[in-house]
């Protein structure tokens, strides 16, 4: 017997959706190739509102979509949305992967936000869409930072805890 997804699972599904492509993001954030980097961006973004789309029950135009992105992006005031069109030194290429999650991070939220309010692809508010993206690609962006040095912190203390628990061990036999 198949379920009727309930708005709880669907959520769910949509945040799944989301986060498994702001992973992809920014891998593809991380390629060293100028261009090719915001290409495979965009291409991931369109792959995941299509996603979200589909399982609010709404169609997917892929012109409206892009479109309605690239007016988000391009008339917002987020700090560093130019370095996604300018060559970055291979050291960067972190805060470049962290910057690609966030912006797929705020894409996904906006549809999200909109789907969960019952409102279609070709009518979502422009202006509205704006004011959140800055919101919710800081939220994205210090997410992303926050969660990188909790694991790495975490890391080395598990790692230190390993090195004195073998050292006690040795120093018993």
């Amino acid at each position: 017997m198949e379920e009727t997804p309930t708005k709880n699972t669907t959520l769910a599904r949509a945040e799944n959706i989301i986060n498994r492509h702001i992973i992809w993001a920014m891998a593809s954030g991380a390629i060293p190739i100028p261009f090719v980097d915001a290409i495979g961006v965009m291409f991931i973004q369109n792959d995941m509102l299509k996603q979200l789309s589909k399982i609010y029950g709404y169609d997917y135009n892929e012109n409206i979509g892009k479109s309605i992105v690239a007016s988000i992006i391009a008339s917002s005031s987020a700090k560093g949305i130019s370095i996604l069109f300018k060559p970055i030194k291979a050291a960067d290429r972190i805060m470049m992967s962290i910057f690609s999650g966030a912006f797929t991070y705020a894409i996904g939220r906006i549809f999200l936000s909109n789907f969960e309010q019952g409102i279609a692809l070709i009518d979502i508010d422009l202006e509205k869409g704006e004011e959140l993206f800055d919101e919710f690609f800081e939220q994205g962006k210090d997410m992303l930072k926050n969660s990188k040095i909790r694991k790495s912190k975490k890391s080395k203390e598990e790692r230190k805890k390993h090195r004195e628990e073998k050292k006690e061990a040795k120093n018993k036999e």
